[in-house]
């Protein structure tokens, strides 16, 4: 049952990012509830279903057409992975220290992600755009960290 109240979650998370949080933008930029979720996932849940749900969100964010498909299922199944292999070393009970680590992991995957499409030779907009985005996307969804993880933990 707790599962199903995640995937609950996180389609609504899908539903209002794609919706709802158009115009919440803050100089272009909203947070990633999706990333969020998979993160949270990591945090909460054995390996398997880590896996499964990071898998799925990124599934979702594919659908939003942000990326390639399948960049965010392969991205986003490695942070659920990255996050489940912390959890395991490092207690991010406290959720100043989890919001740090999703901070740090949305920084990564924005950076990650403007050096994979470099290198294939996707355009990827502009460097104020990607400085930008760098700078407060993961601010931004740290923030939503603690509502969102409150509700993931009674559901663990």
């Amino acid at each position: 049952m707790k599962k199903i109240c995640f995937f609950l979650i996180m389609l609504l998370f899908f539903m209002l990012q794609a919706t709802l949080f158009q115009p919440f933008r803050v100089f272009g930029v909203k947070p990633d509830l999706l990333l969020l979720s998979a993160v949270s996932a990591g945090l909460l849940f054995d390996l398997k279903w880590a896996l499964f749900f990071g898998i799925i969100a990124g599934f979702l964010k594919d659908i939003l057409g942000v990326q390639d498909f399948a960049f965010n299922v392969a991205f986003f199944s490695l942070w659920s992975y990255v996050s489940h292999l912390v959890s395991r070393k490092v207690h991010l009970d406290n959720e100043l220290f989890a919001a740090i680590f999703v901070c740090v992991v949305a920084f990564a995957h924005i950076g990650i992600s403007r050096i994979v499409f470099t290198f294939l030779g996707i355009t990827t907009g502009s460097t104020g755009v990607f400085a930008r985005t760098l700078l407060l996307e993961p601010l931004y969804t740290a923030l939503f960290l603690p509502p969102a993880y409150r509700v993931f933990a009674r559901l663990t």
